[in-house]
């Protein structure tokens, strides 16, 4: 029976190897979650439950990783110049005071901003909590937070898409508007376009030009 503790604890840390390494060997972590399973099986059928929750932690896991894999090939790509951002929209919901419920005046700018998600899929969204300067930073903090979680949960019911492409932090009292708290009580949806940039290529070949000319440069020398 300790052994097949000993292997249920090695699928909990190959499943969160997978999990948090994008660069993890996928292929590797399968078939040694198979072999696993087999050998866990074969001693006690009793752990058959046990054994698909964890499956389906590993698929889940697996999802993960992959999406990890895409968001590192984009940092790559906005590293070496051929992707950049742009805000294509942005809405802003103001809020009572001490208060993170959403009022019927700013529906409808996140009933429009719930269409234009749902419309492109490819739009990524930021949302941003304030919140004027009555209380305590950290009191703030937490208000601003929640003013922008609130948000994002419409958003998210509304435009009936993935929670990977929202994004929600607070600001608390920084960046003031002005000196009217009203203003600053408020909540900001950004929603930004991924874009290839027209000369990602063109500079990236420059780049390498120069690269090569300095390498002759420091041959002929």
């Amino acid at each position: 029976m300790k052994s097949t503790w000993k292997k249920m604890a090695m699928l909990a840390v190959l499943t969160g190897f997978v999990g948090s390494s994008g660069c993890a060997s996928k292929g590797f972590v399968r078939d040694e979650l198979d072999s696993l399973r087999h050998e866990m099986r074969a001693e006690d059928g009793r752990l058959a439950s046990e054994i698909e929750i964890l499956g389906n932690s590993t698929a889940e896991a697996m999802a993960r990783a992959e999406l990890a894999l895409e968001y590192a090939g984009e940092a790559k790509n906005l590293a070496l110049g051929r992707v950049g951002y742009e805000e294509v929209a942005s809405y802003t919901v103001h809020f009572s005071s001490d208060s993170f419920d959403l009022g019927g005046d700013g529906l409808p700018a996140l009933e429009d901003a719930a269409m234009l998600i749902q419309g492109h899929p490819e739009y990524v969204v930021d949302i941003y909590g304030f919140t004027d300067s009555s209380g305590s930073v950290s009191y703030n903090r937490l208000l601003g937070q929640k003013r922008a979680e609130s948000v994002l949960r419409y958003l998210l019911e509304r435009s009936q898409t993935s929670l990977q492409r929202f994004a929600a932090v607070s600001y608390g009292e920084e960046k003031p508007l002005g000196g009217k708290a009203s203003e600053n009580r408020r909540v900001v949806v950004s929603v930004i376009s991924k874009k290839a940039l027209e000369n990602a290529g063109e500079e990236e070949k420059k780049d390498s030009n120069e690269d090569s000319s300095e390498e002759i440069t420091m041959l002929r020398r």
